[in-house]
């Protein structure tokens, strides 16, 4: 096991695959690499893929992307294409290709190289059909799991058991984090671990950033000089007003600052966006776009503000609003950050995509980074927190504003672990009496949530009889909205949720969008063309009132055979607006999907 904690934009990434390629050297072959989304997974597939047309130059490769909806990116199906090649000469060596025969959701972990969500990787220790084809896939291999700070104790427990088991299989587990809390880092050692015999110990303590290692010889940790260079920036809390958010956002921009806004909802986002896309130089980025939408946004963006490359332009000023989109998945750079307010490790996420990049062309008069934290106002122990609530676990948060009361500025790296650590320690230590409520909630949801998550797990790998003696498999891979959910197999708990397919009525017939000339037969089966379209125009949403009404309607006749469609719901906007069950909703081209009570201006 190697868990690497390094600051945003150190270059974890490129560790975990020289990790990967020096242990091919001494015999275990293979990789996997689960990311938190499969936009981060999209990213990453072709990173890979670049990293395998280098390291293996003299032989052909087979590498698969492993999630849900992996046959609608473009970069893995021209892989795909690769399959067909003559017979007689065999596949071209140093030509990285997909092989069809693993296309299967439940195959694709059997290539030798495949990048994917976590989630993919997870399916292989719960109760599900078939899970040991998955973990046969893993076993062996380089699993590297990015962002693993990333996820809440459910899917964290999941996580656990997912290590346990990949080191009884003789897998080697690379972890990445920027902000992983000890406590985090101590339960995963154990897991490792666990699943190898042996009894947990820590490791050594040391300093940020390090690398701690177990082994069948025991655990160490060592720390390393980080390879940026420190970065000192400039903390200002502001209050949560839109006008004089606004004002400075517009100003710096004006200046010739690229500025960065991260909003914590999407209603947020399309409001903050509103304000400010009279600016020239302007884009929205949030969950709500429609697919090709957000891919195109996302190209444009990096476009703008990635790092340095021939015919790249950084614009002389601009605002980019959007949701945690921003601190995920994009290699950007900006001059100043507005954020609403969040825990620690995700304002240090977002810190870090300040001043990331190593340039000449700073705008001249904002040559050092700040960071605007947005937050109510008042004292951090009585601060009302119901908005950022809805989003986080209010001890997190409350802790987050006790940390940096009085602070003005944010010393990268050597401010992350404290932080990090002050805020997720033991939550009853010490027992505050402005915490001690808020910790009571957080910690009941924390055990409440571990119990959901062992009740579909697999025994674990250290039980002496054979774990799968009686083994009961009942949770279904299926994304059904009736199905509930103590028979679903979550990864990840949340609201129910839908994907809508938006579809444009004129004159009673429906198009795909408002300029497509060729109207739909809902009424019969889509050709896999039609299908990857109707797919594009999907946006999720977990609004209850929307879940409730349309989980209960069909799709049309015409989906029933698709297995990307089936569980998909539509819905038909008229001139860009719909309404459902007492929601308007409306289809904006900039905005993306906006959602209001009716009647509410």
């Amino acid at each position: 096991l190697i868990v690497v904690e390094a600051p945003m934009g150190e270059g974890k990434t490129e560790a975990a695959l020289l990790l990967a390629e020096a242990a091919a050297r001494v015999g275990q072959s293979g990789l996997y690499v689960g990311l938190p989304t499969q936009a981060t997974a999209n990213q990453m597939f072709g990173r890979v893929e670049r990293f395998l047309t280098r390291t293996r130059p003299d032989r052909p490769t087979n590498l698969m992307l492993a999630h849900g909806e992996a046959s609608l990116v473009d970069r893995f199906q021209r892989l795909v294409a690769r399959e067909v090649y003559d017979p007689k000469r065999g596949p071209p060596a140093g030509q990285v290709r997909a092989e069809g025969w693993f296309l299967s959701k439940k195959r694709a972990l059997l290539a030798e190289y495949a990048v994917g969500t976590l989630d993919q990787a997870l399916l292989s220790v719960m109760l599900v059909p078939h899970a040991f084809v998955r973990l046969y896939g893993l076993a062996g291999k380089t699993v590297v799991l990015d962002e693993v700070h990333a996820y809440d104790t459910y899917t964290g427990t999941l996580m656990e058991s997912l290590v346990e088991w990949l080191a009884a299989a003789g897998s080697t587990v690379v972890l990445l984090s920027a902000t992983l809390p000890p406590a985090r880092r101590r339960e995963l050692v154990a897991a490792w671990q666990r699943g190898r015999g042996l009894t947990p110990e820590d490791a050594n303590a040391c300093e940020y950033p390090r690398v701690t290692t177990a082994s069948d010889l025991g655990a160490t940790a060592r720390s390393f000089e980080p390879r940026g260079r420190p970065l000192s920036v400039a903390l200002q809390p502001v209050p949560d007003d839109v006008e004089r958010l606004t004002a400075r956002a517009l100003a710096a921009a004006a200046d010739g600052a690229c500025v960065g806004w991260i909003c914590n909802t999407v209603q947020r986002a399309q409001e903050a966006y509103r304000r400010v896309r009279h600016f020239g130089t302007t884009l929205l980025l949030h969950a709500a776009l429609l697919p090709e939408d957000r891919a195109r946004r996302e190209q444009q963006l990096e476009d703008w503000l990635g790092p340095e490359e021939p015919g790249r332009t950084r614009p002389a000023g601009c605002v980019i609003v959007g949701t945690q989109v921003l601190e995920q998945s994009l290699d950007v750079d900006f001059d100043l950050m507005l954020t609403d307010l969040a825990p620690i490790d995700l304002v240090l996420q977002r810190t870090g995509r300040l001043f990331r990049h190593e340039r000449r062309n700073r705008a001249p008069n904002h040559p050092d980074p700040h960071l605007l934290l947005i937050r109510p106002e008042g004292p951090w122990s009585t601060v009302q927190l119901d908005d950022v609530a809805i989003v986080y676990a209010r001890l997190l948060v409350r802790r987050t504003l006790q940390v940096l009361e009085g602070r003005h500025t944010l010393n990268l790296p050597s401010d992350i672990a404290p932080l990090v650590e002050a805020v997720y320690s033991d939550p009853f230590v010490p027992a505050d009496d402005a915490l001690y409520g808020a910790a009571r909630d957080y910690t009941g949801k924390q055990l409440v949530q571990a119990f959901l998550a062992k009740q579909k797990l697999m025994p674990s790998p250290s039980v002496e009889d054979d774990p799968f003696t009686d083994l009961q498999v009942f949770l279904r891979e299926d994304d059904d909205p009736l199905l509930h959910a103590c028979l679903r197999a979550q990864t990840r708990l949340g609201r129910p949720s839908l994907e809508l397919v938006c579809l444009e009525r004129r004159d009673g017939l429906l198009y795909l969008d408002a300029g497509d000339p060729q109207p739909l037969d809902l009424a019969q089966e889509p050709d896999p063309t039609l299908v990857a379209r109707l797919v594009r125009r999907s946006i999720a949403t977990s609004r209850p009132a929307l879940v409730h009404a349309l989980a209960q309607e069909p799709p049309p006749p015409g989906w029933q055979g698709s297995a990307l469609l089936r569980h998909r719901r539509l819905v038909v906007f008229d001139d860009g607006r719909a309404h459902i069950n007492g929601v308007d909703l409306t289809l904006d081209p900039e905005l993306g999907l906006c959602l209001a009570h009716a009647g509410a201006e």
